[in-house]
Parts: C-alpha cells; structure tokens; sequence
C-alpha cells in the first residue's frame, strides 16, 4: 500500500502553528489586507485566541501589559510599516521593561515591493523600523522560514526580549514545511549569586542604602521581596 503524502501547509500556517506550540497563544491584532491569510489561519487554530484591537497602540500595550502580568510572550499582528509605526511607542516601553513579545507585521509581496514608488518608505524601510525597537528581528525569504523565524521569535522572546518578524503577503500562502526543529527556550536571565551576596553586604553594612530596581524586579513579588 502506498504511503499517504504528507498534508500541505501554507506559510501562514507554518508560522501560527509553531507560534502556538511554542506557547505563544494570545493574539492581539489590527491587521489589513496584507495580513488576511494570517487572519484565517489565526481562526482556525484552536490554541490561538484573538483580540480584535482598533488601533495599533492599543495592540502593543495590550501586548506589553499581559506579557508583564503573566511572564509570557502574546503576539500582535499589524499592518505594514505603517502599522506598525503605529504602535511604537508602547514597543519602546515593552523593550525597556523587559517584556517579552512577538510581532508580526505583514507586507506587501515580495516581487510587488520594487513596483510601489512609496517602497523605499512603506515596505523597503520596515525591517529599519522593526529593529529601531526591537531585541531581534527578520524579514522571511520563503514560506517555509516563515515558521522557522516564529521558533526562534518564541523561543527568544521567552527571556524578556521583543522580536518582530516582517511577513511579505506572498510568504503566507505560498507552500511551507513545519520547520525542522523547535530550539530550546532558555528562560529569562539570573542575577548572579556573587550580586546578591553584594548587594545583601551592602545593607547590612550600616549606611545609607537605596536599591535601583528594573525589569522583572518590578513585578508584585519582587517588589514584595525588596522591601523586606
């Protein structure tokens, strides 16, 4: 009996999937026509929930702020470069909190960009705009790395870091293998233990002593262990 072929799968697909079986789950979105294959695929996975945002802003800061509640990176989803000019600001804040984020920013098609004459400032400059505030960021050359790029974006944003991947319309639906491997999550990073044996020498040392706190230090918790 012959083998069964392998099911196909878009570059939208590819992507979503491993977004969510890295446990990135949480979708918060203001997308366009660039981003509908995106859409659909986000609607048919059921590990996925989105919000529906109206305005870039509000998809970022709603992004920053459950990434910081829960320790998790969510993804947004927007438009262009435009779009995502958009919601710079609370990436700038997400950035400087440590807040750990995907971004997906779509684009137009790969072989249409050169045809725009606003393609130098809309879609060429997007990965200028995406790396002015993000830890990491790609642009996708096929549809099979689409799902590639969103391993590493997860992975990476799990130690409090905001990744952006920029998606060209034609990589979402063009035809794409899973990607090969899933790479290991390291966590966020550790104050080493010799800061700590400092830093307790120094208030107990009998002088004045302010603690200078950031990051992950300014949850409930750590807040709660500072002051005491």
């Amino acid at each position: 009996m012959a083998s069964t072929p392998p099911v196909a799968m878009n570059g939208a697909e590819s992507l979503v999937t491993t977004l969510a079986a890295s446990g990135v789950q949480m979708c918060f979105a203001n997308p366009g026509t660039s981003e509908m294959q995106l859409v659909n695929e986000i609607g048919m996975n059921d590990r996925v929930r989105a919000v529906l945002c109206l305005q870039e802003d509000v998809v970022t800061g709603a992004a920053d702020g459950y990434g910081r509640m829960t320790g998790t990176p969510a993804i947004t989803l927007l438009h262009v470069a435009s779009g995502f000019a958009n919601g710079i600001a609370m990436l700038h804040n997400a950035g400087r909190a440590g807040t750990p984020l995907v971004n997906v920013v779509g684009a137009n098609a790969s072989y249409h960009q050169p045809n725009y004459p606003e393609h130098e400032l809309i879609n060429g400059r997007v990965t200028d705009l995406t790396r002015a505030v993000s830890h990491w960021s790609e642009e996708a050359r096929s549809a099979s790395e689409l799902g590639e790029l969103g391993a590493r974006a997860a992975a990476l944003a799990k130690t409090g870091k905001v990744c952006t991947i920029v998606a060209p319309t034609n990589r979402h639906w063009e035809d794409a293998n899973p990607p090969s491997a899933m790479p290991a999550a390291v966590g966020f990073p550790r104050v080493a233990d010799a800061a700590v044996a400092t830093a307790a020498a120094m208030l107990k040392n009998g002088k004045k002593t302010g603690l200078v706190l950031g990051n992950r230090a300014l949850s409930g918790a750590a807040l709660e262990t500072a002051a005491q």
